[in-house]
């Protein structure tokens, strides 16, 4: 078991947490409210397992995918 999660600007304010299961973070390269890089690499000294993401702020919001539609 393991918890994936993605839009973690959240996480900012835990980022000292060490998990006590395996978690998998995925975020979009383009984040106006944080630093991503900064971020994930905090995240990946804790054990995490990061991935950025080709996107911007939003990037599973269906509503945003299609507002150039």
């Amino acid at each position: 078991m393991g918890i994936f999660g993605y839009y973690g600007s959240r996480i900012c304010e835990y980022v000292e947490r060490i998990p006590k299961t395996v978690c998998m973070l995925l975020y979009p390269h383009v984040e106006k409210s944080f630093a991503v890089d900064v971020l994930v690499d905090k995240r990946k000294a804790k054990g995490m397992i990061t991935h950025i993401y080709p996107a911007e702020h939003g990037f599973s919001n269906i509503q945003l995918i299609h507002q150039n539609d």
